[in-house]
């Protein structure tokens, strides 16, 4: 990780924002820099013990270099804070049950559970993609020649404004799609 003068300056900064007690997304905002970035050194510095001190004695520049040029193994992965209910959530999964219905589920019979929707929600997509694709998952393309066929569908979509009534009425939607363009016709009707 060879830096310029100009970086060994911006993590001067970086220390300086972090023993003020700013937050690591404030940091890498005001440094205009990537999160991923800001972390990366913020755990280099942190280690040598770079970040517990006076913001106002910043270390030297050379001593900044020499932290982030060690070769110091990234951070190991921290368990996720939902690793417990994976049973629960992949068994949920199963039930059909999405991850927003999940994490309530979780939140609701278990006091302890502190994960958030989005831990829930990266621990579904890894289930699934571990799952491998599912049939429903596979679409086949139909392939056919010009004017020879074309799918339609037919569906309520609520109560809207029929402009020739001036009233609000039951709306539907006709939906045609020609097979060999996928050229889509759609039209709301009344009747």
């Amino acid at each position: 990780m060879r830096q310029g003068l100009q970086d060994m300056h911006l993590l001067q900064e970086l220390v300086r924002l972090h023993r003020l007690d700013t937050g690591a997304v404030e940091t890498a905002r005001l440094l205009k820099i990537d999160r991923k970035t800001e972390r990366k050194y913020r755990y280099r510095l942190r280690l040598v013990g770079l970040l517990e001190s006076d913001p106002d004695l910043l270390p030297k520049l050379a001593l900044l270099r020499a932290s982030v040029d060690s070769d110091v193994p990234p951070p190991a992965q921290e368990t996720s804070t939902i690793a417990p209910w994976a049973d629960f959530v992949q068994d949920e999964l199963a039930a059909g049950l999405g991850p927003t219905a999940i994490h309530g589920q979780l939140r609701e019979r278990f006091p302890a559970f502190q994960g958030s929707l989005s831990a829930v929600k990266r621990l579904c997509k890894r289930l699934r993609a571990a799952k491998g694709p599912l049939d429903s998952d596979v679409a086949i393309p139909v392939h056919t020649a010009p004017g020879r066929q074309a799918q339609v569908d037919f569906g309520y979509v609520g109560k809207l404004l029929d402009p020739a009534k001036g009233k609000r009425r039951k709306a539907w939607v006709f939906v045609m799609i020609l097979s060999h363009s996928r050229q889509i016709f759609a039209r709301i009707v009344f009747r």
